[in-house]
């Protein structure tokens, strides 16, 4: 158990990156990703899951989407804040 733990550290930086790419090859709008999100949901998981991507998606194109993104995507910080 202690080694699939600490392995899994690794594996979910792997899944953020993963996550990130996917988001910007939508071109997703970073709304969805916004630091406000943090003091809403109020669970520091999920702000380190969004400030994560925040910091991934950094420097990427100015060109999104101008309509909501699936659910697909807008639901990626709160599943990776579980996963923290």
């Amino acid at each position: 158990l202690a080694d699939s733990a600490l392995a899994a550290r690794r594996r979910l930086r792997r899944v953020e990156q993963v996550f990130a790419l996917s988001i910007e090859a939508f071109r997703a709008p970073l709304e969805h990703y916004d630091a406000a999100l943090e003091t809403l949901w109020g669970d520091e998981h999920e702000a380190a899951a969004l400030r994560g991507l925040r910091t991934l998606l950094a420097g990427g194109t100015s060109e999104r989407r101008n309509y909501q993104a699936p659910v697909s995507f807008r639901i990626v910080p709160r599943v990776l804040g579980q996963a923290h």
